[in-house]
């Protein structure tokens, strides 16, 4: 599982670095809609290398073609990953794509990618340092970075429902939020407008097991017994099928 988890998140890496290259003119560059060159000067003068860790201190010209390279190199070295699972390329992901997140203002400031370098900083420590690949007999549950990564998961799925309880919102507390949330999803879906259709009180029952499955569910993941473990993850499968397919 250690060397499946490892290549599946090189791939992450890779479709959020092609991502990048794809958009980057037209979002950060010269003539971009939030030029980033002009916000990287800003930033130096506020702010140390030791303060602010980013490859876009070794460059003095040449800003957006650096940051297509940083994000081209990222991409390749995703790929590499995929092949060869040393930790030196997941630090090299993980620092060009925190110097990109530097500069990407409005549209890198997002949650997920947050959790995208709280969990590429995990991975490093989870992946080999004395080895090129993951050796089948090291290829288990025992390596203790896993622990921090379950913790990143733990805290993500908390604070989804955190966040709703101190919305002080009236649809969270009446739990009669899904009665207006797939008519007013950013990404409506068929299976949404099916949803929407469900008597009231399914819906309210709804909201009610979303509470407890990310308010309390999430804990079962740091129980130190395996089953529990699993238990806990299990029940969260259901949600995010269900978050997939209705918006």
């Amino acid at each position: 599982m250690r060397r499946i988890y490892l290549i599946c998140f090189a791939q992450i890496y890779t479709c959020a670095f092609l991502s990048i290259l794809l958009q980057y003119r037209g979002l950060l560059g010269e003539n971009g809609l939030l030029p980033a060159e002009e916000f990287w000067k800003q930033i130096k003068k506020n702010y140390e290398p030791k303060q602010l860790p980013s490859l876009l201190w070794f460059c003095d010209q040449y800003f957006d073609l650096t940051v297509e390279g940083i994000a081209l190199s990222g991409l390749l070295v995703s790929m590499l990953a995929q092949m060869y699972q040393h930790a030196l390329l997941y630090a090299f992901m993980f620092m060009a794509y925190l110097t990109i997140f530097t500069i990407g203002q409005t549209f890198l400031s997002f949650q997920w990618d947050i959790l995208l370098l709280e969990a590429g900083a995990a991975t490093i420590l989870y992946a080999p340092f004395l080895t090129l690949k993951v050796a089948p007999e090291h290829d288990d549950e025992g390596h203790p970075a896993l622990w921090i990564l379950r913790s990143i998961v733990v805290k993500l799925l908390i604070l989804s429902g955190v966040v709703k309880v101190n919305a002080q919102c009236p649809t969270w507390k009446y739990l009669t939020a899904l009665e207006f949330h797939f008519a007013s999803t950013c990404l409506p879906t068929a299976e949404g407008w099916f949803l929407h259709s469900f008597p009231p009180i399914l819906l309210r029952f709804g909201v009610a097991v979303m509470f407890l499955i990310e308010l309390v569910a999430p804990w079962l993941m740091l129980i130190p017994i395996t089953p529990i473990r699993r238990a806990g993850v299990i029940v969260q499968i259901p949600l995010q099928v269900l978050i997939q397919f209705s918006g």
